[in-house]
Protein backbone atom coordinates (compact mmCIF):
# COMPACT_ATOMS: atom_id res chain seq x y z
CA UNK A 1 0.00 0.00 0.00
CA UNK A 2 2.80 2.19 0.81
CA UNK A 3 4.75 1.40 -2.50
CA UNK A 4 1.51 1.99 -4.73
CA UNK A 5 -0.13 4.66 -3.18
CA UNK A 6 2.75 6.98 -2.06
CA UNK A 7 5.78 6.10 -4.07
CA UNK A 8 4.84 5.64 -7.82
CA UNK A 9 2.57 9.44 -7.19
CA UNK A 10 5.24 10.49 -4.74
CA UNK A 11 2.49 12.21 -2.41
CA UNK A 12 3.35 13.43 0.98
CA UNK A 13 2.43 10.74 3.46
CA UNK A 14 3.29 10.42 7.35
CA UNK A 15 3.37 6.48 8.56
CA UNK A 16 3.69 5.94 12.85
CA UNK A 17 5.27 2.29 13.08
CA UNK A 18 3.98 1.32 16.70
CA UNK A 19 4.49 -2.57 16.87
CA UNK A 20 8.01 -2.47 15.92
CA UNK A 21 11.27 -3.50 17.95
CA UNK A 22 11.28 -5.27 20.92
CA UNK A 23 7.66 -4.30 22.38
CA UNK A 24 7.76 -6.52 25.35
CA UNK A 25 4.22 -7.93 26.79
CA UNK A 26 2.77 -7.49 23.26
CA UNK A 27 4.74 -10.92 22.45
CA UNK A 28 6.87 -12.22 19.53
CA UNK A 29 4.25 -11.93 16.81
CA UNK A 30 3.87 -8.00 17.40
CA UNK A 31 7.87 -7.79 16.90
CA UNK A 32 8.78 -6.17 14.45
CA UNK A 33 12.13 -6.65 12.66
CA UNK A 34 11.65 -5.85 9.00
CA UNK A 35 10.08 -2.38 8.50
CA UNK A 36 13.33 -0.83 8.66
CA UNK A 37 14.86 -3.23 5.83
CA UNK A 38 11.91 -2.58 3.72
CA UNK A 39 10.99 1.32 4.18
CA UNK A 40 14.74 2.35 3.37
CA UNK A 41 14.50 0.39 0.25
CA UNK A 42 11.51 2.54 -1.47
CA UNK A 43 12.18 5.39 -3.47
CA UNK A 44 11.83 9.11 -1.62
CA UNK A 45 10.92 7.45 2.04
CA UNK A 46 12.44 8.94 5.20
CA UNK A 47 12.39 7.04 7.79
CA UNK A 48 13.18 8.22 11.41
CA UNK A 49 13.85 6.45 15.31
CA UNK A 50 13.28 7.99 18.14
CA UNK A 51 16.06 6.98 20.86
CA UNK A 52 14.15 8.24 23.77
CA UNK A 53 10.43 9.60 24.52
CA UNK A 54 11.66 13.68 23.57
CA UNK A 55 12.92 12.95 20.20
CA UNK A 56 9.93 11.29 19.84
CA UNK A 57 7.86 14.60 20.23
CA UNK A 58 10.70 16.09 17.53
CA UNK A 59 9.77 13.34 15.16
CA UNK A 60 5.98 14.26 15.39
CA UNK A 61 6.81 17.39 14.50
CA UNK A 62 9.38 17.05 11.70
CA UNK A 63 6.73 14.28 10.23
CA UNK A 64 3.82 16.73 10.78
CA UNK A 65 5.53 19.50 8.86
CA UNK A 66 7.40 17.60 6.11
CA UNK A 67 5.60 17.61 2.43
CA UNK A 68 8.24 16.60 0.25
CA UNK A 69 7.10 13.17 0.51
CA UNK A 70 6.51 9.92 2.58
CA UNK A 71 8.04 9.47 6.00
CA UNK A 72 8.05 7.44 8.62
CA UNK A 73 8.57 7.37 12.35
CA UNK A 74 9.08 4.20 14.46
CA UNK A 75 7.56 4.64 18.67
CA UNK A 76 7.61 1.04 20.16
CA UNK A 77 4.85 0.37 23.10
CA UNK A 78 6.24 0.35 26.51
CA UNK A 79 7.91 2.96 29.07
CA UNK A 80 9.92 5.47 27.90
CA UNK A 81 13.89 6.29 29.26
CA UNK A 82 11.82 8.97 31.86
CA UNK A 83 13.83 12.12 30.32
CA UNK A 84 11.73 15.63 30.05
CA UNK A 85 9.86 15.92 27.54
CA UNK A 86 10.03 19.39 25.33
CA UNK A 87 7.29 21.99 25.69
CA UNK A 88 7.04 22.00 21.89
CA UNK A 89 8.44 20.15 19.27
CA UNK A 90 11.10 21.67 16.79
CA UNK A 91 11.32 20.40 13.28
CA UNK A 92 14.31 18.19 12.63
CA UNK A 93 16.72 18.59 9.99
CA UNK A 94 16.12 15.67 7.49
CA UNK A 95 19.07 12.98 7.56
CA UNK A 96 21.01 14.73 10.61
CA UNK A 97 22.24 12.77 13.64
CA UNK A 98 23.68 13.88 16.64
CA UNK A 99 26.93 13.57 18.68
CA UNK A 100 25.60 12.19 22.01
CA UNK A 101 29.18 11.83 23.86
CA UNK A 102 32.84 12.26 22.21
CA UNK A 103 35.42 9.43 23.20
CA UNK A 104 38.36 8.06 20.72
CA UNK A 105 39.48 4.48 19.66
CA UNK A 106 35.62 2.99 19.11
CA UNK A 107 32.31 4.80 17.93
CA UNK A 108 28.58 3.38 18.14
CA UNK A 109 26.07 4.24 16.13
CA UNK A 110 22.56 3.83 17.75
CA UNK A 111 19.48 3.81 15.52
CA UNK A 112 16.47 3.79 17.96
CA UNK A 113 15.65 3.23 21.46
CA UNK A 114 18.59 1.15 21.96
CA UNK A 115 20.50 4.52 22.89
CA UNK A 116 19.85 4.03 26.90
CA UNK A 117 21.54 0.19 26.49
CA UNK A 118 24.20 1.64 24.60
CA UNK A 119 24.99 4.30 27.14
CA UNK A 120 25.03 1.79 30.10
CA UNK A 121 27.13 -0.64 27.80
CA UNK A 122 29.87 2.58 27.33
CA UNK A 123 30.17 3.03 31.00
CA UNK A 124 31.11 -0.85 31.45
CA UNK A 125 33.94 -0.20 28.24
CA UNK A 126 34.66 2.67 30.61
CA UNK A 127 35.54 0.23 33.45
CA UNK A 128 37.90 -1.39 31.13
CA UNK A 129 39.75 1.87 29.97
CA UNK A 130 37.89 2.65 26.24
CA UNK A 131 35.94 5.79 25.85
CA UNK A 132 33.59 5.27 22.94
CA UNK A 133 32.53 7.94 20.87
CA UNK A 134 27.96 7.79 21.00
CA UNK A 135 26.24 8.98 17.95
CA UNK A 136 22.12 8.76 17.40
CA UNK A 137 21.76 8.70 13.79
CA UNK A 138 18.21 9.76 14.56
CA UNK A 139 17.73 8.57 10.51
CA UNK A 140 18.44 5.37 8.65
CA UNK A 141 17.57 7.07 5.42
CA UNK A 142 18.67 9.41 4.19
CA UNK A 143 22.02 8.90 6.32
CA UNK A 144 23.57 11.42 8.14
CA UNK A 145 26.39 10.48 5.96
CA UNK A 146 28.66 13.34 6.39
CA UNK A 147 28.74 12.29 10.10
CA UNK A 148 29.47 9.01 9.67
CA UNK A 149 32.51 9.38 7.58
CA UNK A 150 33.79 11.46 10.18
CA UNK A 151 32.90 8.86 12.67
CA UNK A 152 34.96 6.52 10.35
CA UNK A 153 37.93 8.04 9.86
CA UNK A 154 38.81 9.57 13.45
CA UNK A 155 37.82 5.88 15.05
CA UNK A 156 39.55 2.40 14.96
CA UNK A 157 36.38 0.65 14.64
CA UNK A 158 32.27 1.34 14.09
CA UNK A 159 29.74 -0.56 15.52
CA UNK A 160 25.79 -0.05 14.60
CA UNK A 161 23.48 -0.73 16.85
CA UNK A 162 19.30 -0.83 16.00
CA UNK A 163 15.86 -3.22 16.50
CA UNK A 164 16.05 -4.86 13.25
CA UNK A 165 17.24 -7.40 10.49
CA UNK A 166 20.30 -7.31 8.12
CA UNK A 167 19.60 -5.23 5.34
CA UNK A 168 18.46 -2.50 7.44
CA UNK A 169 20.54 0.64 8.98
CA UNK A 170 23.74 -1.30 9.76
CA UNK A 171 23.63 -2.58 6.23
CA UNK A 172 23.02 0.90 4.34
CA UNK A 173 25.89 2.12 6.63
CA UNK A 174 27.90 -0.56 5.46
CA UNK A 175 26.57 -0.08 1.23
CA UNK A 176 28.06 3.88 2.30
CA UNK A 177 31.24 2.81 3.27
CA UNK A 178 31.39 0.81 0.16
CA UNK A 179 30.30 3.46 -1.97
CA UNK A 180 32.88 5.93 -0.59
CA UNK A 181 35.43 3.51 -0.38
CA UNK A 182 36.08 3.71 3.12
CA UNK A 183 35.26 -0.24 3.78
CA UNK A 184 38.28 -2.47 2.64
CA UNK A 185 37.48 -4.15 5.76
CA UNK A 186 35.62 -7.35 7.54
CA UNK A 187 32.08 -6.84 8.52
CA UNK A 188 30.38 -8.94 11.57
CA UNK A 189 26.65 -9.13 11.94
CA UNK A 190 25.77 -10.81 15.43
CA UNK A 191 22.17 -11.38 15.83
CA UNK A 192 20.78 -11.37 18.97
CA UNK A 193 16.65 -11.79 19.30
CA UNK A 194 15.37 -9.04 17.19
CA UNK A 195 18.22 -6.70 17.22
CA UNK A 196 21.27 -6.84 14.87
CA UNK A 197 24.77 -5.61 15.79
CA UNK A 198 27.27 -4.67 12.83
CA UNK A 199 31.10 -4.28 13.81
CA UNK A 200 33.30 -3.03 11.23
CA UNK A 201 36.94 -2.20 11.29
CA UNK A 202 39.72 -2.02 8.51
CA UNK A 203 40.78 -5.64 7.65
CA UNK A 204 44.05 -6.53 9.90
CA UNK A 205 47.42 -7.96 8.34
CA UNK A 206 47.01 -11.11 10.09
CA UNK A 207 43.70 -12.77 11.94
CA UNK A 208 42.19 -11.05 14.72
CA UNK A 209 42.89 -13.30 18.12
CA UNK A 210 40.40 -12.61 20.12
CA UNK A 211 38.00 -12.62 17.49
CA UNK A 212 36.31 -16.37 16.83
CA UNK A 213 36.03 -15.60 12.80
CA UNK A 214 34.97 -18.86 11.76
CA UNK A 215 31.16 -18.80 11.04
CA UNK A 216 30.58 -15.01 11.18
CA UNK A 217 33.33 -13.85 8.84
CA UNK A 218 32.64 -13.98 5.55
CA UNK A 219 35.28 -11.65 3.81
CA UNK A 220 34.74 -12.44 0.32
CA UNK A 221 30.51 -11.38 0.43
CA UNK A 222 31.65 -8.35 2.84
CA UNK A 223 35.02 -7.21 1.57
CA UNK A 224 36.03 -4.93 -0.67
CA UNK A 225 39.15 -4.24 -2.97
CA UNK A 226 40.07 -3.39 -6.07
CA UNK A 227 42.72 -6.36 -5.96
CA UNK A 228 41.43 -9.71 -4.40
CA UNK A 229 44.85 -11.25 -4.77
CA UNK A 230 46.50 -8.20 -2.51
CA UNK A 231 43.57 -9.03 0.02
CA UNK A 232 43.81 -12.31 0.09
CA UNK A 233 47.76 -12.07 1.36
CA UNK A 234 46.32 -9.58 3.65
CA UNK A 235 43.81 -11.42 5.16
CA UNK A 236 44.90 -14.92 7.12
CA UNK A 237 43.58 -18.02 5.22
CA UNK A 238 42.69 -19.51 8.37
CA UNK A 239 39.88 -17.09 9.62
Amino acid sequence: MISSCTMLRYRACLCALRLIALVGADGATHAGSFDIAYLTNLPGMVVMAAADEAELVHMVATAAGYDAGPIAFRYPRGEGQGVDLPARGEALEIGKGRIVQSGQRVAILSFGTRLGEVLTAAEALRAQGISPTIADARFAKPLDRRMILDLTKTHEALITIEEGAVGGFGSHVAQLLVIKGYLIAVIVFVRWCCQTYSWIRPVPKICMPALDCGPWISWQKYARSWDKQDLRQQVNPGC
